[in-house]
């Protein structure tokens, strides 16, 4: 199999292009995949990709119930590999010859970690989800977009297919407060890494109104919870677009009376935002909500400004352009 690139650009306007293929008689590279015992593994996906100059040559392959693949169609390049299997840490070769001969590919088991789910008074969470975080020293979590539902009368779950490092999962279920587990640490090996209990709670509420500059109650406003310090910027915005984050989105929106309402929500700092067509935005860091049961969250209210009108005309040197996008961007602020 052979792959070119074709670019066209930077021409002018369309134009003819002839992409040319020599096809020569494909080799094969046999192998096997086993595990660190040496025992077979089966429907290992195997893929090498020449290295060098194009045109590049690719093959995939699986392996059998005794762990043998056979990788055809190769050219006389030497090659790059690349195995995946479920239950097995992914294994990269950077450098395989095509006349090897018999390759052998060995790949580690990923480990896994046991544990339950209650609320306060020591009852199983029958359904809920976990969220795969990674955990980093003297830095904020981060989620790795892999959550797992799990549905289980006692609250238990097991949580495998994880590679070797330190992690944080986070609980969600309806009704109670998202909630964290400790740092644990995932080794290999056929027994659980971790034994975790993870103990959700109703968590807090925040309700509130929103008004303007003269204290009318202001309705359709959208109520937002952040995390604190959270900057609303263009360069958040498409670093999001390309690496989405699982983070818990908290919207509503003021009823007709201005009243707002948050249920649920987990003990800690966050940052408040208000927004709404007829005003300026605002937003409020360092609120702190406390869990219900411990401490009662008093209402916040949030005051939208006076918002202000920018009108004007976009010119160039022939006179008015249309279909501009105009943007203001409010300095030191997140509006």
């Amino acid at each position: 199999t052979l792959m070119q690139t074709g670019n066209a650009g930077f021409e002018p306007g369309p134009s003819d292009m002839v992409i040319d293929f020599e096809l020569s008689p494909g080799r094969s590279l046999p192998g096997r995949v086993v595990d660190t015992d040496m025992n077979p593994i089966a429907g290992a996906r195997i893929e090498v990709q020449s290295i060098g100059k194009e045109p590049q040559s690719t093959s995939i392959a699986t392996s059998d119930e005794t762990g043998h693949y056979r990788l055809d169609g190769l050219g006389t390049s030497t090659y790059q590999l690349h195995a995946t299997c479920k239950g097995y840490s992914d294994k990269n070769v950077p450098k395989v010859d095509v006349t090897a001969g018999e390759f052998q590919v060995v790949m580690e088991p990923r480990g896994f970690v046991e544990g339950s789910v209650s609320n306060a008074s020591g009852s199983p969470v029958p359904h809920f989800a976990l969220y795969l975080m990674r955990s980093r020293p003297n830095a904020e979590a981060n989620y790795l977009n892999d959550h797992r539902s799990f549905n289980d009368a006692g609250g238990r779950f097991t949580l495998g297919d994880l590679d070797p490092g330190d992690y944080i999962v986070e609980a969600r279920a309806d009704g109670l407060a998202d909630t964290r587990s400790e740092s644990f640490t995932v080794g290999r090996g056929p027994d659980p890494s971790a034994q975790l209990r993870i103990v959700m709670t109703a968590g807090g509420t925040l309700t509130g109104t929103v008004v303007d500059a003269t204290g009318k109650l202001v309705g359709g406003a959208s109520v937002v919870i952040n995390p604190n310090n959270y900057v609303d910027s263009n360069i958040s915005k498409i670093f999001n677009m390309i690496a989405p984050t699982e983070e818990r989105e908290r919207s509503t929106e003021s009823k007709g009376d201005g009243s707002y309402a948050f249920e649920h929500v987990s003990p800690g700092v966050y940052q408040v935002r208000a927004d709404h067509p007829d005003f300026a935005a605002f937003s409020v860091n360092d609120i702190q909500i406390n869990d219900d049961a411990v401490h009662a969250n008093a209402p916040l209210k949030l005051t939208l400004p006076k918002g202000a009108v920018i009108a004007g005309q976009a010119l160039d040197d022939t006179g008015p352009m249309a279909f501009c996008k105009v943007q203001i961007n409010q300095k030191d602020s997140t509006y």
